[in-house]
């Protein structure tokens, strides 16, 4: 996705601007950040860090915003455009995605960890650069 993103910039000679969603504990470390400069340094890129919405029936919450803070300054000692968005409407559950997910009835237990187990290696895996089964299968 990186890569085509830069194709696109290369062509157009626009700037590209990548959404990273803050989510507690699963993508919000030093580290997590330093993989981030890596993957864009160089590149014509501005990051917008947004706090996860909490969701009902899902056990993700956002970041803290002082580890979104320390994330960002991260970013912007490498020089990396950022832009730490503010929630609006999640207080009386009104956020982006609230309102759908109140409706679509609870997931079952096993459920919600499997997609958490598969979110959190795939997050690793593209960390480590490695494709996706699917897209290496595309790709041949």
């Amino acid at each position: 996705m990186v890569d085509a993103a830069s194709e696109y910039q290369a062509t157009t000679g626009r700037r590209v601007s990548y959404e990273y969603v803050m989510i507690d504990r699963v993508n919000d470390t030093y580290e997590d950040a330093t993989a981030l400069v890596d993957l864009l340094r160089g590149r014509s890129a501005h990051v917008n860090l947004i706090p996860m919405n909490d969701v009902a029936h899902t056990p993700w919450r956002a970041s803290p915003l002082d580890r979104i803070d320390a994330f960002a300054e991260v970013l912007r000692a490498a020089a990396i455009g950022t832009t730490v968005r503010r929630n609006r409407g999640q207080e009386v559950g009104a956020a982006c995605g609230q309102l759908a997910a109140e409706r679509a009835g609870e997931p079952a237990a096993p459920v919600v960890a499997r997609r958490r187990a598969l979110l959190v290696e795939a997050s690793a895996r593209a960390l480590r650069g490695e494709r996706t089964a699917a897209r290496a299968e595309r790709g041949r």
